[in-house]
């Protein structure tokens, strides 16, 4: 409360006390609000408000508020912190470490069960061949294993002068670090100093790790790594056409991401696609879009297919040996590696540890190493961990410093590393490892499946065909995923002898009478043998590693749902493309604290069991003739009310099929306000705290109105600049189709408001 502080004092005190402001504003107590907003003379006290709040405060009953997030939670058990630096007290002498910071995966919101602790480390005496600097890193992470961390930690090392430079010249790992860094250990406050000062013409793009004014290379070395690429997909196309394309693509990526720091933006990351519509939309470039996501869609389908499949072990190899013969040493270590890499993933998912990338090599030893003859162990430690090191420094950035604070790009030419020695010491550990029966995933088979995936359908045979056209590439070990279909009495025919056979995966089609969403799959809930339930919509096609990629989300107990990212799938139509533009349903719902609150649940995955405790979908909705809509929004509320939490996998990766009629588009959000609604007078819940109208038609109207005079405009403007005139009539008017129809189906719910008030008095 501000009537004995201003807000300057307030934040002070909130930042002694360790907390960084999230959000702020000055605002009224509710009666206060109440009372102007039903006065006769509103619109001069909300004036009066409004320029003399930060004056007199207390005139009006003004309250501060704030959203805090403390600088010190933590991120990691107390144990393993201690047991980290004794290793490195002990690796580096305890006077000779400067600092210890702690950053990477574990500190952002997308975090995964097998996430690694990554750690960069000032020490003030390294040696200057960045090789036998490295050469600490599997040592320290040996002794942790040997002492009992299980937690995955990377480390990297640099001495304060390195770093320091690395600050000077605006370097993007420096403020990349300062997005999500814990100091462990910092003596003089070296590292804390130079991760919380500003550095002037500094910003950050659209809160992700992309900017603009840090320093960055000329070009020459992304010139470099995108002729590898496209050499490498010449020399391979006839042997291997879909590893190929992999390296087609991310040749046309780097093409991507070199453009964009011609433009003063730093930004290695995103999809093909992601990175063309930025061009496009920001700064004004032509490129061919719908061609663009084709081929985004082409490399996330077929391309990781190919290089992350168990199967592709003996392609990889013979790959690689091309390379070798052609004298392209650092290609060809990537795909020796990325053999070993997938007899790892194999091992390790048939174990129900599902890791896609990150600390692998760790993760394998930590848990299989037990089973190893100890000589293969040290070859591992030797070996894997080496490459995993170089070929982090061979893409398109680069998270180590040389001398003088500027990232290092491997060379092979000028390197002093042996990588002929190298690639064939990773391909004999590909073979013993395939050799050995002690981690062959065939003796760690199941009884029942991991994962069933529920597929609920309703008159769309076709597209659910293509759905299971991608079920088919999921990459995942054999026995721990099944198929679920269940169809909701639909009147188009569906051929089940055809669908049967087509699937790869084991499956089960169960008919039941049109009933609508939440009974359909509660019928699959009931059907499924899993211990997680992966629902996914008819009109969905799920990329290859979009089921690990889930799996690996639920980092605690206290998990009970994970969601994904959802793309619009291929398509030129007019709607496909408003869809994309419009982000629509593209990820879960969160707070500004960045908590999941709901996930979609045509492309997530639940616990069976937390789904059982809460009873699943709300079959009161089915029963009273609502056939979709809100299904979601209620599970979800019932799943957080019972104390479990929600996440998401920026990876787990789907693309849905909005292509349509503009008659399907106003049905269908006729449908989510009117589930919606549902749902809120079904559990008498604050339509507001939903940020929808209540379900009277006063409330619709100026819901409507206030869109229309607020919201249109802006958005009228925003596409203009963006896409041209054609859109900037066409999509706001799209806009406001969708709004008005989700407010028709909020109206339509009025009726179920005497009913499902009797309800809640019952159950009080």
């Amino acid at each position: 409360h501000i009537h004995h502080f201003n807000r300057p004092q307030i934040r002070e005190m909130v930042d002694k006390g360790g907390f960084d402001i999230i959000s702020e504003n000055a605002t009224r107590i509710p009666k206060a609000a109440s009372l102007l907003d039903h006065s006769p003379y509103a619109l001069a006290e909300s004036a009066t408000w409004h320029l003399a709040r930060e004056k007199y405060p207390e005139l009006w009953g003004g309250f501060y508020l704030a959203l805090l997030k403390s600088r010190n939670v933590e991120v990691m058990p107390p144990e393993t912190a201690d047991n980290v630096k004794a290793q490195l007290a002990e690796e580096f002498g305890g006077e000779n470490i400067v600092s210890i910071g702690i950053f990477g995966s574990t500190t952002r919101e997308t975090d995964k069960k097998h996430s690694d602790y990554d750690f960069t480390i000032i020490v003030r005496d390294l040696p200057e061949d960045i090789h036998e600097r490295e050469a600490a890193s599997p040592r320290i992470k040996k002794r942790l294993r040997e002492a009992g961390v299980d937690e995955l930690c990377a480390f990297n090392l640099y001495t304060p002068e390195e770093f320091q430079r690395a600050s000077d010249q605006r370097s993007w790992l420096v403020e990349s670090m300062k997005v999500g860094y814990r100091v462990l250990s910092d003596r003089d406050g070296f590292l804390k100093d130079i991760l919380s000062s500003d550095q002037p013409g500094v910003e950050r793009v659209e809160n992700s790790l992309a900017w603009r004014g840090v320093e960055y290379e000329d070009g020459s070395h992304l010139t470099a790594v995108i002729e590898r690429h496209q050499k490498t997909a010449e020399l391979i196309e006839e042997m291997d056409p879909q590893l190929a394309v992999y390296h087609e693509r991310e040749a046309q990526r780097g093409t991507l991401i070199k453009k964009l720091y011609e433009h003063g933006e730093y930004d290695t990351r995103g999809s093909l696609f992601s990175l063309a519509k930025k061009l496009n939309y920001k700064y004004g470039e032509k490129l061919d879009l719908a061609n663009i996501h084709q081929e985004d869609f082409q490399q996330e389908m077929e391309g990781k297919k190919a290089v992350f499949d168990y199967d592709s072990v003996d392609r990889h190899l013979r790959v690689a040996e091309v390379l070798t013969e052609n004298q392209m040493p650092l290609d060809a270590l990537f795909h020796t590696y990325a053999a070993l890499r997938n007899v790892y993933l194999k091992t390790l998912h048939s174990q129900d540890k599902y890791i896609v990338d990150g600390e692998i090599t760790q993760l394998f030893l930590r848990d299989f190493s037990g089973g190893l003859p100890p000589a293969l162990t040290e070859k591992l430690y030797a070996n894997s961990f080496k490459a995993e090191q170089v070929l982090g420094r061979s893409g398109f950035v680069s998270f180590d410093l040389d001398q003088d604070g500027k990232p290092i790009y491997e060379d092979p030419q000028t390197s002093q590393l042996n990588y002929g020695e190298l690639t064939t010491n990773v391909r004999d550990l590909v073979n013993e490892l395939r050799s050995n029966q002690d981690i062959n995933p065939t003796h760690l088979k199941q009884d029942k499946p991991t994962v069933s995936v529920v597929v609920a359908t309703y008159n769309r045979p076709e597209q659910l065909d293509t759905c299971i056209d991608g079920l088919n590439k999921q990459i995942i070990p054999d026995g721990k995923a099944e198929l679920v279909i269940v169809d909701d009495g639909s009147i188009a025919e569906y051929d089940v002898d055809h669908i049967r056979e087509k699937s790869k995966l084991p499956i089960k089609f169960i008919r039941k009478d049109h009933s609508g969403i939440c009974e359909t799959k509660n019928i699959g809930i009931e059907a499924s043998k899993g211990e997680y339930v992966a629902f996914l919509d008819d009109d969905m096609v799920a990329s290859p590693l979009w089921l690990v990629n889930l799996l690996s989300g639920f980092k605690n107990d206290r998990i009970a749902g994970v969601g994904s990212t959802n793309y619009v799938y291929p398509d030129t139509h007019y709607l496909a493309e408003y869809a994309d533009y419009r982000e629509l349903v593209r990820q879960p719902f969160k707070d500004k604290m960045g908590e999941v609150l709901n996930v979609l649940t045509g492309s997530a995955c639940l616990r069976k069991d937390v789904l059982e405790e809460v009873g699943g979908f709300n079959i009161r909705q089915s029963e009273d003739g609502v056939p979709f809509g809100g299904d979601d929004v209620d599970l979800t509320w019932n799943i957080r009310n019972a104390g479990y939490s929600l996440g998401h996998v920026e990876a787990a990766v789907t693309y849905f099929n909005p292509r349509g009629t503009y008659k399907d588009l106003v049905k269908q959000h006729i449908g989510y306000g009117e589930g919606t609604m549902y749902h809120v007078l079904d559990t008498g819940r604050d339509a507001e705290e939903l940020g929808i109208p209540e379900a009277t038609y006063p409330a619709v109207a100026k819901d409507l109105l206030k869109y229309v005079s607020k919201e249109v405009p802006k958005r009228v403007v925003d596409v203009y600049q963006a896409k041209g005139v054609k859109e900037a009539v066409l999509y706001p008017f799209l806009d406001l189709t969708r709004r008005a129809s989700y407010d028709v189906g909020i109206l339509k719910a009025r009726k179920f408001r005497d009913k499902n008030i009797e309800n809640i008095q019952d159950e009080n």
